[in-house]
């Protein structure tokens, strides 16, 4: 291999490396003077206890309106409102590494838009292409497993 040819092949195994660490994605934030959140991407661990926390709540939401009828869309949207205000402090320690003393002052100079905006941010990072991702595994899986199962 030529010395050329060696030395774009390291550029590319540095790239190809480079792309498997993080970087936080930013995210502004403050009421009267502009701030700037790190938004760090969850580990699988952490994003399995949030996903475990905030499951609670939706079964028992759903459980609740089992037993009592469906609520209107008001209902469902108090309950997503009170569902992120509940855990949005342990998701911002969780995604940002700050101290619940330190994410209690960020919350004290948010708008609920920039709260939204990091919920969203914290989804797109997380879940959103898993979810896409998950979709199309089940798309190209479920014909198999259907045709295996009518053998």
């Amino acid at each position: 291999m030529s010395s050329e040819n060696m030395e774009k092949a390291g550029k590319t195994d540095k790239a190809d490396k480079n792309e498997l660490f993080v970087k936080p994605r930013k995210q502004p934030y403050g009421i009267r003077s502009p701030k700037t959140l790190e938004i760090w991407p969850l580990s699988i661990g952490d994003q399995d206890a949030l996903a475990q926390r905030i499951d609670g709540s939706i079964k028992e939401f759903f459980n609740r309106e089992a037993k009592e009828g469906m609520a209107a869309d008001a209902d469902f949207a108090v309950f997503v409102m009170k569902v992120l205000r509940e855990n949005i402090g342990i998701i911002l320690q969780i995604t940002t590494g700050k101290t619940e003393d330190e994410v209690g002052m960020i919350l004290a100079d948010m708008t609920n838009k920039q709260a939204w905006a990091v919920i969203n941010a914290v989804w797109e990072e997380n879940y959103a292409d898993l979810v896409k991702n998950l979709s199309g595994l089940f798309a190209m899986v479920a014909p198999a497993v259907v045709g295996a199962a009518t053998d």
